[in-house]
C-alpha cells in the first residue's frame, strides 16, 4: 500500500506526465536510500548517496535534512546514527561547494544562476541570514503572494490543501519526516516564480517518497490494525481523489490533455503517427539529430542529440508545427524554421503538414527522402 500512495500522490502523477527533471530520478532513488539504510547495507547506501548527489546541486540540502530526520529515526544504532551524521556533513559541503563555488566559477557572471529568492536575499547565505532573523515573517510567505504576482493567488493555497488531503497531518507523529520537507518547502514557496509553487510540472515530486514512507510507518505503529487499515484506505482514497481533481480543476492553467489519462484525446495526436514513425525510421542511427521534444525519445538512441532548437552540429532537425514550440515561444519557433528552410546551409528532405525534416547541405550519407503531399 505504500507504494500504491507514492504513485497515487498528485506530485509523482504531475511529474511523470510533464518532462524529464534529474530531481525526479532523485526522488525515486530516496526508498531505495531508506530501504538500504533499514537492511544495514551501509556500502549500498553510501552508493545511493552518491547517485542522488549528482542528480541535481539542490537535491544535496534536501538529501542532508533527510539524513537529520533518519538521524532521529536511529538515534540508539550508533552505526546507521554516525553514518548519517557523515552523510549529513557530506551533503551540506556538497552543497556549499556546488552551489558557493564549483556553478558559480563555471557561469558567465561568476554567480549562482538559480538562486530565484530575491524576497530572502541574493545568495544562500543571505537567505539563511533572513531566514534566522525573521522567523515569522518566513513562515508567512509560505502561505501567501509574497511577488504581488497577477496569476499567483491562491496557488499555494491549493498547494497546501492537496498536500493536508494527501496525508500529511500523520506526519505529526513522526515529525522527523516533516523535518525532511523543511528545504523542499522553502526552495518550492519562496521561490520568485509563483508557477514553482503549485501543483504542476515536477516541483512536488520531492514530497512522495517522504510523505508514503512515513505515514505508512506512522501506520504500522498503530496498536489496532483494524484502524490502521481503515485510515490506510481513507488515505489512499483522499490521495488518489487530489490526483484526479488536478486533471480537471487547477488555481493555474495547466496542459489538461497531459493528465486527462480518462480521454481518448490524452492517447492521440493531430497528425498520422504511423507517417512519423515512418520518416523518423529513416534517419541513420548514427546520424546527430536536432528534434523537439516529442520526437527525441524515439530517436535518442545515439552518441548525439539535441532538443531543438539546439542545433550544434547536428545533421537532421525535426520538428512539427502542430507541436507546442517550448522551449522557445511560438513567434520564435516560426522565425527560426523560416530562416532555417530558407537557409542554403539545410535542405528540406521531407515536408508535410504535419513534420519537417532538415538535412545539412554538406551531410552526404542519405539519400534524399521524398517530399510528402
Amino acid at each position: 500500500m505504500c507504494y500504491s500512495l507514492f504513485l497515487f500522490i498528485f506530485g509523482v502523477f504531475s511529474a511523470v506526465s510533464f518532462d524529464y527533471h534529474s530531481n525526479v530520478v532523485a526522488a525515486s532513488l530516496i526508498p531505495w536510500f531508506f530501504y538500504l539504510l533499514k537492511q544495514r547495507k551501509i556500502i549500498g547506501a553510501g552508493l545511493m548517496v552518491l547517485f542522488i548527489l549528482v542528480s541535481k546541486e539542490n537535491i544535496s540540502l534536501w538529501l542532508a535534512f533527510i539524513c537529520l530526520g533518519l538521524i532521529a529515526e536511529y538515534r540508539k544504532d550508533p552505526l546507521r546514527r554516525n553514518y548519517l551524521f557523515f552523510s549529513f556533513i557530506l551533503c551540506i559541503l556538497y552543497f556549499v561547494v556546488i552551489t558557493g563555488i564549483v556553478m558559480p566559477w563555471l557561469s558567465n557572471n561568476k554567480t549562482y544562476p538559480h538562486f530565484h529568492y530575491s524576497f530572502l536575499g541574493n545568495n544562500s547565505f543571505e537567505a539563511l541570514v533572513f531566514l534566522i532573523k525573521h522567523p515569522l515573517a518566513s513562515l508567512k510567505i509560505l502561505f501567501i503572494n509574497h511577488t504581488n504576482q497577477p496569476f499567483g493567488d491562491y496557488v499555494k493555497a491549493e498547494f497546501h490543501i492537496l498536500v493536508f488531503l494527501s496525508g500529511l497531518p500523520l506526519l505529526i507523529l513522526k515529525p522527523q519526516y516533516i523535518l525532511m520537507l523543511i528545504p523542499v518547502y522553502f526552495q518550492k514557496l519562496f521561490h520568485d516564480d509563483y508557477v514553482m509553487w503549485g501543483i504542476d510540472g515536477q516541483y512536488s515530486i520531492e514530497y512522495a517518497p517522504i510523505m508514503a514512507i512515513g505515514i505508512f510507518l506512522v501506520l504500522n505503529e498503530f496498536r489496532n490494525q483494524k484502524i490502521a487499515k481503515l485510515v490506510s484506505v481513507i488515505v489512499l482514497i483522499t490521495t488518489l481523489g487530489c490526483t484526479i481533481r488536478i486533471m480537471d480543476h487547477t488555481v493555474l492553467f495547466t496542459d489538461k490533455s497531459r493528465i486527462r489519462i480518462y480521454q481518448c484525446s490524452h492517447y492521440s495526436r493531430d497528425y498520422s503517427v504511423h507517417k512519423v514513425y515512418e520518416q523518423l525510421s529513416k534517419i541513420p542511427e548514427k546520424a546527430i539529430v536536432s528534434a523537439q521534444s516529442p520526437f527525441l525519445p524515439h530517436l535518442a538512441y545515439r552518441d548525439n542529440i539535441y532538443q531543438f532548437p539546439l542545433i550544434k552540429d547536428a545533421g537532421f532537425i525535426i520538428y512539427s508545427e502542430k507541436e507546442e514550440p517550448y522551449p522557445i515561444d511560438k513567434n520564435t519557433f516560426n522565425s527560426v524554421i523560416k530562416a532555417l528552410e530558407n537557409s542554403k546551409e539545410w535542405i528540406i528532405i521531407y515536408k508535410d503538414e504535419n513534420l519537417t525534416i532538415l538535412k545539412k547541405s554538406a551531410y552526404k550519407k542519405i539519400t534524399v527522402i521524398e517530399i510528402g503531399g
